[in-house]
């Protein structure tokens, strides 16, 4: 029962991305949203959806660093805009430093 999002996670990443909604839907922690989130964005990732991937990455804990190196090339430009749009929007407006790196 309490693993039932596992299920829901395997059949995603088997192909049937709607069910990484269900996924989510199941968790009951934290840890086990993030794990669904960041394996959704690698997911869209390596389908080459990198605007999708870069909205769902902007929801995971995955380090800001790694995210933002992994949309570098050229023609990822749009989903880098995408993921630091996303990032300084989420930003506290205490985090003056981080804002004016991102903006």
């Amino acid at each position: 029962d309490g693993n039932v999002w596992r299920l829901y996670l395997d059949q995603a990443r088997d192909g049937n991305h709607a069910m990484f909604d269900k996924a989510l839907q199941m968790c009951k922690t934290e840890s086990q949203q993030d794990k669904v989130k960041t394996l959704r964005a690698d997911y869209y990732y390596a389908n080459g959806q990198y605007e999708i991937a870069a909205e769902s990455f902007a929801e995971t804990r995955r380090s800001f660093e790694e995210v933002a190196l992994m949309f570098v090339e050229p023609k990822q430009r749009a989903a880098l805009r995408r993921f630091l749009s996303i990032k300084l929007k989420s930003l506290p407006t205490s985090q003056k430093t981080q804002r004016t790196i991102l903006a």
